[in-house]
């Protein structure tokens, strides 16, 4: 296994994805709660932090593919298949799944092109 910066620290995947979660409500909190001026850039941050938490969570299941099947580690085919049937479930729903789960849906779409990862 690769060591990398940060290993120890307590900081995972897993706690990178509840970190954004964190944020992507605090960004809908002030969508919801900001004035009508500033509701177009509020939009945009959101839809970004929802991309973004898209890729985290993507990047999550993955590593835990890799994980699975790193050398010396029994091989748990149901689970593989669980973990990729998941991450394909979650790219083809992309942004918009994201956008139900948090729900803010109803919301239209930045006009810049953050949709779908």
């Amino acid at each position: 296994m690769a060591q990398w910066q940060g290993q120890f620290s307590g900081r995972t995947h897993a706690t990178k994805v509840e970190d954004i979660e964190r944020t992507l409500l605090t960004s809908i909190d002030s969508l919801t709660q900001g004035d009508e001026q500033k509701r177009k850039e509020l939009l945009q941050n959101t839809h970004a932090i929802a991309k973004k938490l898209l890729t985290v969570r993507l990047k999550m299941l993955r590593t835990r593919m890799t994980q699975l099947s790193e050398p010396g580690r029994p091989q748990d085919q149901r689970q593989t298949a669980s973990l990729k049937a998941t991450i394909d479930q979650m790219m083809a729903e992309g942004m918009d799944a994201i956008m139900r789960e948090f729900g803010i849906d109803d919301l239209t779409a930045p006009s810049d092109d953050q949709g779908n990862a």
